[in-house]
């Protein structure tokens, strides 16, 4: 079937050819769930400071606690 959006062999695959990003300051809403999480996470791997929101309060809790992880 299709797979859904915001697949993370996706972003994997877009991120793969980024260049270093390392002390930059990323924005990311929706980190919550799907995408954004996936970007925050992977932001967070390149070392990047994050700016993040959501409207989904206990979603964002849940990325942050990965985060801090």
């Amino acid at each position: 079937g299709r797979r859904p959006r915001g697949d993370a062999r996706e972003l994997a695959s877009v991120l793969s050819g980024m260049k270093t990003f390392a002390d930059r300051v990323a924005v990311v809403t929706g980190a919550g769930s799907g995408l954004g999480r996936a970007l925050a996470l992977r932001f967070a791997r390149e070392r990047m400071h994050l700016v993040l929101a959501d409207v989904d309060e206990a979603g964002l809790a849940a990325t942050g606690a990965l985060l801090e992880a």
